[in-house]
């Protein structure tokens, strides 16, 4: 049933955290959604993954969520086959389930924790959520700096001849590699890029499992969203069905394009973020500039500016974590792990039946 893949839904941007995670449970495709409530440590995450491997076992394909603040953790699955998906809701994308309209239910693993015995770390969980808070925000104060820079070296260089000879190239992609169909189209929002405690990870091998054809824009002057901009409305105007995988600094802007009907990707990498797929076909982007357009002392300054700012955010980053990661240690003692995943094995096995009942 196809190879799984994995995405974000949030990201951590020069504005602070952004959620696609709405967005999400709004796709028509999405039928079902299992939030997940709890505080840190009580196993969210472990929860979702049984369930995913579960499945993943019995050949159901599955879209695994990651969390953007720590790559190795999951904040959901999706089971497109079935509809059905599961989110952990708390901050800093809390969630409610529809349950009006009879789309969703909550999944409180809070009733696993011994709140009781707990309140002997209060103390140090409330040091250490402080600690954490402050991380962050000294996180975002440098991410903020550093993509106002970059932000600003675009816009210096980006004039209208540039735009001009962007929109042609990309003109020229799409009449290329994508033919007209006869389906309505349409987008889809994720991130595949993301910016934390590990410095930039990009879910690269989910673009590999979704085309066989790759298009490599470089993108460290900020020129691939426009070039993307334009292929994109030309796919959805030719009946496409696109995933748009939003720029994980400035989510305004567009860092790459699957589109599976077309066996179609097309990336941009940075020097942050090179891309190691093999067989790509690269689009020069950044040449398009005139050696008057922008100052190469000032830019080459500007870069190491960026570079010592983002160092800095991920330093914070990864402090954040360790305080998590510390917060969780000792909380684990007072969760009942047995349970968590007792209910886990639970919801793994009605999904399993319904998966078999729809392959027969």
């Amino acid at each position: 049933m196809g190879k799984c893949i994995s995405y974000y839904l949030g990201a951590n941007t020069g504005k602070g955290f952004v959620s696609a995670f709405e967005g999400f449970i709004r796709r028509p495709e999405v039928k079902f959604v299992y939030v997940l409530k709890g505080g840190p440590g009580c196993g969210k995450s472990s929860f979702i993954r049984n369930i995913a491997l579960a499945l993943q076992d019995i050949g159901c394909y599955a879209e695994y969520i990651l969390c953007s603040a720590d790559p190795d953790s999951l904040d959901g699955v999706f089971f497109p086959y079935l509809g059905v998906a599961y989110l952990d809701g708390t901050a800093p994308h809390v969630l409610e389930p529809s349950l009006a309209e009879a789309k969703g239910n909550y999944v409180n693993l809070g009733t696993f924790c011994d709140t009781e015995r707990m309140a002997k770390i209060s103390e140090e969980a409330a040091r250490l959520i402080g600690e954490y808070k402050n991380s962050y925000a000294n996180a975002y104060e440098r991410l903020g700096a550093a993509c106002a820079i970059k932000a600003s070296v675009r816009n210096e260089s980006l004039n209208a001849d540039i735009s001009k000879r962007l929109e042609e190239r990309a003109s020229s992609a799409a009449r290329r590699e994508i033919k007209r169909l006869s389906g309505p189209g349409g987008q889809k929002d994720v991130f595949l890029d993301s910016f934390g405690s590990q410095g930039f990870v990009s879910e690269w091998q989910t673009a590999a499992a979704s085309a066989s054809r790759i298009l490599l824009a470089d993108n460290e002057l900020g020129y691939a969203d426009h070039y993307l901009s334009f292929i994109l409305a030309e796919a959805l105007s030719r009946g496409a069905s696109v995933t748009v995988c939003r720029d994980a600094l400035f989510p305004s802007r567009i860092a790459h394009l699957l589109i599976p009907e077309h066996s179609l990707a097309v990336l941009s990498e940075t020097k942050d973020s090179p891309c190691p797929l093999e067989g790509v076909r690269r689009v020069r982007l950044d040449c398009l500039i005139s050696g008057s357009a922008v100052n190469r002392s000032e830019s080459r300054s500007d870069a190491k500016l960026v570079r010592s700012l983002l160092t800095s955010a991920q330093k914070y980053f990864r402090r954040a974590k360790e305080y998590h990661d510390e917060l969780e240690y000792i909380i684990n003692p007072y969760v009942d792990f047995g349970g968590v995943y007792t209910l886990s094995d639970a919801h793994a096995a009605l999904l399993k039946e319904k998966f078999k009942e729809k392959v027969r």
